[in-house]
């Protein structure tokens, strides 16, 4: 197992402790090893609200966290995973919360027909879709199954976004 997992990872090594690997230290790293000479963040591009879809192993997700003026609590998410191993098909999820004045509910469910548009800056699924404006000022998320989860919010951008880093 864990000569699989050494060739899946590419840390070259057979251990199960990761700190042993070669390349250890290039694998996960601090958000803080993307600032540079005290520049902590910086404006957000166009391109950095495309989706990445790596052929390799990663997770990518949009969130959204909301809170109203009751103080309730929520939060949509759509998950896109690939082992990056040929043949493992992609694993595409959302997950939901909703917690407040006595309501708390949690949601999980696997998504099919994941498609991305041409900008790579929005993704559908059959259950669930994300767009963003061509002015990439908003949001529009929408859950249609399961169907005692039904989600239609708009997420608008009222000052410039930020990243961390450059």
């Amino acid at each position: 197992m864990w000569n699989t997992l050494a060739n899946l990872t590419g840390s070259g090594t057979s251990s199960p402790k990761p700190t042993e690997a070669a390349n250890a230290s290039e694998g996960v790293k601090s958000a803080a090893s993307f600032c540079k000479d005290g520049k902590y963040f910086s404006e957000l591009t166009a391109k950095d609200l495309e989706w990445t879809i790596a052929s390799t192993a990663s997770t990518e997700t949009q969130t959204f966290y909301l809170i109203n003026d009751q103080g309730h609590f929520g939060h949509v998410q759509l998950i896109h995973s690939n082992l990056g191993i040929w043949g493992t098909p992609v694993s595409v999820q959302m997950t939901a919360r909703f917690r407040g004045k006595g309501v708390n509910k949690f949601f999980s469910t696997n998504l099919s027909n994941f498609n991305l548009s041409a900008d790579k800056r929005s993704a559908s699924t059959k259950e669930m879709s994300i767009k963003l404006s061509p002015d990439g000022q908003k949001f529009t998320v929408q859950v249609t199954n399961p169907p005692e989860l039904i989600v239609s919010l708009t997420v608008e951008r009222t000052t410039r976004g930020y990243k961390i880093g450059e």
